[in-house]
């Protein structure tokens, strides 16, 4: 997948295929501490990025097909159903 580090350099979030499959989850981890937080966001496709309030990260939904469907932006620390589609 990627990588992107949020822009107070506190966190880096990125997305990894453990199946081969191309269908990445994102994960997230402190940089101070090492420590991943429980934040995990499966079926993703490519790299996430963080909102420049470092608050939210970004990341693309695809279809069962792979393609690209829908643009989000889950709030670190909340629901991932509660998550704001931002475009589809």
């Amino acid at each position: 997948g990627g990588f992107d580090i949020s822009p107070d350099d506190r966190l880096i979030a990125w997305a990894e295929d453990v199946t081969g499959g191309e269908r990445f989850r994102i994960r997230v981890r402190r940089l101070d501490t090492g420590e991943v937080l429980p934040l995990e966001i499966p079926e993703c496709g490519g790299a996430p990025l963080f909102a420049n309030d470092g608050r939210h990260l970004l990341y693309v939904r695809p279809t069962a097909l792979g393609r690209p469907s829908q643009g989000r932006a889950p709030r670190l620390g909340t629901d991932l159903a509660a998550d704001v589609v931002l475009h589809e």
